[in-house]
C-alpha cells in the first residue's frame, strides 16, 4: 500500500496478499454494480473477517473487521490509474 503496483502478480503479492494473511477468512463483496463513465469507472465492495493476522506492521486484533472500500479507477492508453479510494474500517 502507498506504493505504484504494476502487474497481476505484483497485484497478487502486494495487495491481496496483504488482506488474505491479515484476515485469512476473508469474504470480499462487491456491493454495488460498476459505474461506467468514458474511460472511468468506480465501484464499491466490502471485506469481512477475523484479523487473525498482521497487517502493515500492526498485530493481530483477533477481532471481526468490516473494510469498506469505494474507488474510481482511469484507463488511458491500455494502462489503468487509481484516482481514487475511500476505506472504512469498522472493528
Amino acid at each position: 500500500m502507498g506504493k505504484p503496483v504494476v502487474g497481476k502478480q505484483q497485484a497478487t503479492h502486494d495487495v491481496v496478499k496483504t488482506f488474505v494473511d491479515a484476515v485469512p477468512d476473508l469474504r470480499w463483496e462487491m456491493t454495488s454494480k460498476p459505474v461506467y463513465n468514458g474511460d472511468t469507472i468506480a465501484f464499491q465492495w466490502r471485506f469481512t473477517g477475523i484479523n487473525d493476522g498482521a497487517w502493515a506492521g500492526t498485530p493481530a486484533t483477533h477481532k471481526k473487521s468490516v473494510l469498506m472500500v469505494s474507488a474510481l479507477f482511469v484507463s488511458r492508453r491500455e494502462k489503468s490509474f487509481i484516482k481514487a479510494i475511500i476505506m472504512t474500517l469498522k472493528s
